[in-house]
Formats: structure tokens, sequence, C-alpha cells
């Protein structure tokens, strides 16, 4: 079966959760409407005529980027899985092919392990 470009992406989609409000930009802490994976998430989509779909959690997390920090950290720590609303439906039955963008909130406790 040749399938057209078009048909190929309608088989995608991009999945993310992304934080807006403060985040960490360059090594500074700037004001974002909209998250940092998800500007990326929105790129891509466009490029391949995706679907894309935001992971929200019911409980919001803080707009300062520490108090998010502290919360996911907190949360990793325990393992807790915060609660969410899901997409529309089931993807892995429509789609073929899932992005998932998520941020990476623990970097710099990486790079600072990392640096001795």
């Amino acid at each position: 079966m040749n399938l057209s470009r078009k048909q190929v992406n309608d088989l995608v989609a991009i999945v993310t959760f992304s934080h807006s409000g403060e985040n960490l930009v360059g090594g500074q802490l700037q004001q974002v409407e909209v998250g940092l994976t998800q500007q990326v998430a929105l790129q891509l989509s466009a490029q391949l005529q995706a679907d894309c779909y935001q992971i929200q959690p019911v409980e919001p997390y803080d707009i300062k980027f520490n108090a998010t920090l502290l919360r996911a950290d907190s949360e990793r720590h325990l393992g807790a899985r915060p609660e969410v609303n899901l997409v529309p439906h089931r993807l892995e039955a429509t789609h073929r092919v899932i992005y998932l963008g998520y941020p990476n909130w623990f970097v710099r406790r990486l790079h600072r392990c990392l640096a001795g």
C-alpha cells in the first residue's frame, strides 16, 4: 500500500507536557506564554501536518519555575503520578507514530553531579 505524504502524516500525533509561565531559557528565567516543549511541538506539528495534543495536569503546576521544580522533585521522590486530563481518544488506535515531548526539569542537577 502506497500512502501519500498527507496520509502518512495523518497517522502521526505529537503529545506534549509543557510548562508555561516562568521558564529557564538560555540559563536565565524568562516568562513564556507557551511552554518551550509546546513551542517545539507546534513547529513539528506544522511541518508534519500532524495532530498535536497537550497533557494538562488536573492540579496545575505553579507558574514560578522554582516552585514547579520543587513540586516535581517531591513527586519524583514519592513516586507520585499526578492526575492529568487525558487526550480526547486512544491515540494508539488511530496513529502509527506518537511523538512524546516533555520538559527535562532536572538537567541542572544532572550537570552539577557531572561537574562534581
